[in-house]
């Protein structure tokens, strides 16, 4: 956790002149009911579940992952006109994209949008949410369950399937610890090899027009 919360501390003190995007969602009654996600145009990202969390998780995303949600933002104006349907829908959550760059500041807010930019951007934070829950539950297997680890693999494979798992590579150190290690059951360690050469095979050969 501290070499997190090094590497957060680090890219903080560069936040402001460099552009990036943050996302938030309140959504009470949904797991987690609060999410905070920042990512710079390098890549480097924070995600947090809870608005008194300090420092945070840090990750970081693929070039072609972080092209295709700074052009969202860029198709949607910065997030300069609003974006809310204003329709009466279900506990879709309260979201929030704003966007920072060179000390200027453009945020929105809404619940639910029919523009279809909104739309793909809101899918990309909500990929990145699972995908960072889907490493803290491996990273407590590893820690504490490694009879469940076989369970969160396969989610995590169900992920991958899906093309829902964003920064994929971050996965890779705990994969290749559980293939390698006797200890865990011979399907888990399977598992977590196919996972990790997909993993390898998709970061080597981004698809084309990465949604």
């Amino acid at each position: 956790m501290k070499a997190w919360l090094a590497l957060w501390a680090a890219g903080s003190a560069v936040w402001g002149a460099e552009p990036r995007i943050v996302y938030s969602r309140e959504q009470p009654g949904s797991q987690p009911a609060y999410v905070w996600i920042a990512v710079e145009r390098d890549g480097q990202g924070v995600y947090r579940e809870s608005p008194d969390e300090e420092g945070g998780t840090a990750f970081r995303l693929l070039p072609h992952e972080v092209d295709a949600i700074f052009d969202l933002a860029k198709r949607l104006d910065y997030f300069r006109k609003p974006l809310d349907a204003n329709v009466k829908v279900g506990n879709v959550g309260l979201k929030t994209f704003r966007y920072e760059a060179g000390g200027q500041v453009q945020e929105v807010q809404f619940h639910y949008s029919r523009i279809p930019e909104a739309r793909l951007l809101a899918d990309w934070f909500a990929r990145i949410t699972e995908t960072q829950q889907a490493l803290a539950r491996l990273q407590r297997c590893l820690d504490f369950d490694k009879l469940g680890a076989h369970q969160v693999l396969l989610q995590i494979q169900i992920l991958a399937e899906r093309e829902r798992l964003v920064g994929a590579p971050q996965l890779l150190p705990l994969l290749d610890r559980i293939a390698e290690d006797e200890t865990y059951l011979n399907i888990a360690r399977k598992r977590a090899r196919l996972i990790a050469e997909r993993i390898r095979q998709s970061s080597a050969s981004p698809p084309a027009g990465s949604r």
